[in-house]
């Protein structure tokens, strides 16, 4: 595009030029060469011999004016036919438009030159130089070759050495200068374009209005494939009009002031200064562009792509206008600088905009960037406002960011509420359900945009609340629902402060409070109601945890009055009350990447169970704690043999699939017997308990280590399974995935007592093993003052007979709403009842113990025994009566054990001693 500039500007010169030779040879020749008649034969024959074109002229005229010595030059019907596409093949030729050999015409020339003040003053003095129906046309081939390249110079335009130095012009004046009535100016390029782009001027001119000051004034349209197919208009109307400042002293520097500029639907005002001198150089800026309609500007995209994004009536309107101001902060050289050093603001006044069912009835913004060339992470972007306002939503926010590039830094503010019922259908859909409260914002905050991760969150400088009131979100199905009274967001960051009297530095941190006074949310079948809940959380902002790829250290306190845990389909659930405590998240043990999370919890009162069975706990304490176990991943030999036979015969498979028939193969193989998991059922032989952990808690077995301890003053069991009255003190109980050690607990169930002690093991294998052939492993100390057989085996026998009832379809007592008393007396009631109290009694076979029984007194039928002590031994689905020895007035018992293979079957022997 240079080189075709610089030679329509080297053809220009060239026919100025054939004019000047013709004008000196007019001053050389006699009074009579003057004459038209003579005059224009020579100014034709220069011009022809000097250009590689046919130029023709019907006149040209040289006089003096009555203001002598001023020449006055006349020049009619001026033709160039340009002769650079005459050895073009037919097919090259058919390519361009019939007038690409018309370069230039022009029906008349005038203008007049002051020769007594270039005489006297060496002052090129130009006075009313006005060109009638000027036309040009510009054509290129498809080898890049223009109608234009038509002087006979060998020189290169864009090659030829420059001269060293400022270019030297000699004092110039202009008093006028104008197209009158001009024809269109066309441009045709034969590799992208199947029509002409056309330019029409309707208006140029430039006028002397005082030293060095020139008023320029152009106006006319153009009409271009280009316009038509990336803006969509089909003509633009543009104008230009304004004060140039210029002078032959600095030839090469031009100042344009208070330009008016306008092309279709843009208005601008521009001040700037350019020099030409080496390379060019935009020295001084400022552009101000008038609001532009947001209609105007979506007008220009293609009538398909408005339709698509429903940016068309009656789907959208908006009366909004966006103006523009930029301000060039240093010089500016195109050739050099791809970005300028500049600050541009962007701002749309308040208005109204309509987009489907959105509708504010209030938006606007103003923004600010400040451009330091290519250096983007100098580059600042400030939103000083940013206001929007609708029938749902007020916002106001302001945001300043730097350092773009990399990793941007922020400092908002938010401010406003949203009435989350009024808000558009859309967000129902994106939500799937119906929402409604009020949010309110008033939050602030500081960072950097890789500090919005889990990782590095707790850097972040935030200040303020968030408030949602009468919040409700109900999903579409019903499935999901969720109701909160009033829920409270409290952000507070601490900046680091300086300790007077140590000279040490306390360290940042973010903190974060919640404060919730109800809440109610169905999900999944489970009903979960909460009130009076308060959670604060901080995390330190110290050089230990700066690193990204750590775990991030966390601690804060709970308070919570009420929770209910209900899951609708079995009714089972939990209830707790006054729970207040601290959690944390630490690194384990200073490993880096494994998290634990420690918990420290006092619990005023617990229910826990089904409609049918609860446990109460009162007082408790809990101080628990679970980390990430390393995630290690074996493979068999036997599945690795499999997996290469597979991809031998099968190397287009990713692993994936050859791993996933590999152990299909494995499991299905020729004698592999079919391993079938037993649901927990009662039948007349054998009971097993079939744990049916779900996928998750079972995930949560094998990849988490937990420990901690309860312990409470005392605990209660409702349950038909055995309806007695019982009562538990002093519960003491250490846990972990595979053990659970109770301290000297205290049980007493009846008129019967015992102090409990030992472990329950093996509880991880037992409860994750998919062939089901590791058994629960338990291993208890029994001792008590008294033990009432009679009450004892009454209440089991009926909880067998209440089983096997409901197995066979009978009803389910339900527990749900009664006092403690009330609940007793009902279980009670089982005991007392005559018929149908006996059912069968079986030990589950995945269940292997020993029970270590010492018991100072034993009420069994009309026989009162002293001093028994043994072992009650488990294992698959026996008992073993192991040792008995006791003492009574029927006699004593030495050295007895018992075995039990079944309900029917008992072995009596080794009784050496009985009396």
């Amino acid at each position: 595009m240079r080189r075709i500039i610089v030679n329509i500007i080297f053809t220009l010169s060239m026919l100025l030029m054939a004019l000047v030779l013709a004008v000196g040879a007019a001053l050389i020749c006699a009074v009579n060469v003057l004459n038209p008649q003579y005059l224009t034969p020579i100014v034709q024959k220069y011009a022809n011999k000097a250009l590689d074109a046919r130029v023709s002229v019907s006149r040209v005229e040289l006089s003096f004016e009555p203001s002598f010595p001023v020449l006055r030059v006349e020049v009619d019907s001026l033709t160039v036919v340009s002769k650079a596409f005459d050895g073009l093949d037919a097919e090259a030729r058919a390519a361009l438009p019939v007038w690409a050999d018309s370069l230039f015409t022009i029906d008349r020339f005038g203008g007049s030159v002051d020769a007594g003040r270039f005489l006297s003053k060496g002052e090129i003095a130009l006075r009313n130089i006005e060109l009638v129906r000027p036309g040009v046309n510009i054509v290129l081939d498809r080898d890049g070759r223009g109608n234009f390249d038509i002087y006979s110079s060998a020189a290169p335009a864009d090659t030829a050495a420059t001269p060293q130095g400022a270019v030297v012009v000699p004092p110039f004046s202009l008093d006028h200068f104008a197209f009158v009535e001009p024809r269109e100016i066309r441009y045709f390029n034969a590799v992208d374009s199947t029509s002409a782009s056309i330019l029409l001027l309707r208006d140029v001119s430039l006028d002397h209005v005082g030293e060095p000051v020139y008023r320029l004034s152009v106006s006319g349209s153009l009409s271009s494939p280009m316009t038509k197919t990336a803006i969509n208009l089909e003509d633009i109307v543009f104008g230009v009009d304004g004060r140039m400042h210029w002078s032959p002293k600095r030839p090469m520097m031009m100042t344009f002031e208070e330009f008016s500029l306008y092309g279709a639907f843009l208005k601008a005002t521009i001040d700037a200064g350019v020099d030409l001198d080496s390379t060019m150089q935009v020295t001084s800026a400022r552009v101000r562009v008038a609001p532009i309609a947001v209609s105007d500007m979506l007008s220009v995209l293609p009538d398909s792509v408005r339709r698509a994004n429903r940016l068309i009536a009656p789907y959208f309107r908006t009366d909004g206008a966006i103006g523009l101001e930029a301000e060039l902060l240093r010089p500016y050289v195109p050739s050099r600088d791809t970005i300028p050093y500049a600050r541009v603001n962007v701002s749309m006044d308040d208005c109204s905009l309509v987009y489907g069912n959105a509708d504010f009835r209030q938006l606007g913004f103003d923004v600010t960037a400040t451009l330091r060339g290519h250096d983007l992470d100098s580059a600042t972007v400030e939103l000083s406002r940013f206001e929007v306002a609708g029938p749902a939503t007020h916002l106001k926010v302001k945001a300043a960011a730097d350092n773009l590039r990399s990793d941007p830094v922020f400092d908002a503010t938010l401010l406003g509420d949203v009435e989350l019922a009024k808000l558009p259908p859309i967000v129902s859909r994106l939500i799937q359900g119906y929402v409604s409260g009020r949010l309110d914002l008033d939050v602030a905050a500081r960072g950097r945009m890789s500090m919005l991760s889990p990782n590095r969150f707790h850097e972040l400088d935030v200040n303020g609340e968030a408030r949602l009131d009468k919040g409700y979100y109900l999903s579409a199905d019903t499935a999901k629902m969720a109701e909160v009274g009033l829920l409270k967001l409290n952000f507070g960051s601490k900046e680091r402060v300086y300790n007077t009297e140590n000279g040490s530095m306390s360290a940042p941190f973010l903190q974060a409070k919640i404060a919730l006074d109800t809440a109610t949310i169905l999900v999944n079948g489970v009903d979960i109601s909460l009130a009076d809940l308060s959670l604060g959380a901080g995390a330190m902002n110290t050089a230990p945890v700066a690193d990204t790829t750590l775990v991030v250290p966390i601690g804060g306190g709970i308070k919570l009055g009420r929770l209910n845990i209900e899951s609708v389909a079995d009714s089972a659930g939990v209830h707790m009350t006054g729970l207040d405590g601290r959690l944390v998240l630490r690194r384990f043990k200073g490993l880096d990447r494994v998290p634990e999370l420690v918990a420290n919890l006092d619990l005023r009162r617990m229910t826990a169970g089904t409609m049918s069975t609860r446990l109460v706990l009162n007082r408790a304490h809990i101080n628990a704690s679970m980390h990430k176990l390393p995630h290690i991943v074996k493979m068999q030999q036997e599945i690795r043999r499999i997996s290469d036979s597979i991809r031998s015969v099968r190397p287009d498979l990713s692993p994936d699939s050859v791993l996933r028939l590999a152990y299909e193969k494995r499991r299905h193989r020729p004698g592999q017997p079919r391993k079938r998991r037993v649901q927990a059922t009662v039948d007349n032989d054998v009971e097993v308990i079939e744990w049916d952990l779900t996928k998750g808690f079972r995930r949560f077995l094998l990849g988490w280590q937990l420990n901690g301890n309860i312990s409470t003053r005392h605990a209660r069991m409702f349950t038909p399974y055995f309806p007695l009255r019982n009562r538990i003190s002093r519960l003491d109980v250490d846990f972990s995935n595979d053990t659970i050690s109770v301290k000297n607990l205290r049980y007493r169930a009846g008129s019967s007592d015992i102090t409990v002690g030992g472990m329950v093991t093996n509880i991880k294998r037992a409860l994750t093993s998919r062939r089901g052939n590791n058994s629960l492993k338990v291993n208890f100390k029994l001792v008590s003052d008294t033990i009432d057989v009679n009450q004892l085996s009454a209440a089991a026998f009926s909880g067998a007979a209440y089983s096997h009832r409901l197995a066979n379809g009978g009803a389910a007592i339900q527990l749900n709403g009664d006092s403690d008393e009330v609940l007793d007396d009902r279980l009670d009631a089982m005991v007392s009842e005559q018929s149908d109290t006996v059912g069968p009694l079986l030990i589950p076979t995945n269940i292997d113990g020993q029970l270590s029984l010492k018991a100072s007194n034993i009420l069994y039928a009309d026989m009162a025994m002293t001093g028994l002590t043994g072992d009650i031994l488990l294992y698959d689905g026996g008992v073993n009566l192991h040792s008995l020895t006791a003492s009574s007035d029927a006699g004593d018992l030495r050295g007895c054990f018992i075995t039990i293979v079944n309900l029917w079957e008992v072995c009596l022997g080794a009784l050496p001693h009985l009396q």
